[in-house]
């Protein structure tokens, strides 16, 4: 998680927002403003978002830590969509760019164990 923490950019805050809350990915990159409710810590996912959800019509209420606050925190400086983690080519980031975080991030280890 410090590793996560010193990358830079969106995909890595994606990967450490997920990680906190526990959510799936796709729940997570198509997080939206409007579903976070800072006053009371909450991120409330609708259920036409969710995987497991879709049938049962539930949303999926998830509160936010202190830690995921402060990931939102830093990703509301640079708000320029209705999504908290936007891409720069399309409304939502692919879960590839977290995985290449996660690469980069093994790889950097590799080097830095030989």
């Amino acid at each position: 998680m410090a590793e996560v923490r010193r990358r830079d950019g969106v995909a890595a805050r994606a990967l450490e927002f997920t990680i906190l809350t526990a959510a799936r990915t796709g729940e997570a990159l198509g997080a939206r403003w409007d579903e976070i409710d800072l006053r009371t810590r909450l991120w409330t996912v609708p259920a036409a978002r969710m995987k497991t959800s879709r049938k049962s019509g539930r949303e999926h209420r998830i509160p936010l830590s202190t830690a995921a606050m402060a990931v939102l925190e830093r990703m509301a400086k640079v708000r320029e969509s209705e999504f908290v983690f936007p891409a720069n080519h399309r409304a939502t980031l692919s879960d590839d760019l977290m995985r290449a975080v996660l690469r980069r991030i093994s790889a950097w280890r590799y080097v830095r164990q030989a």
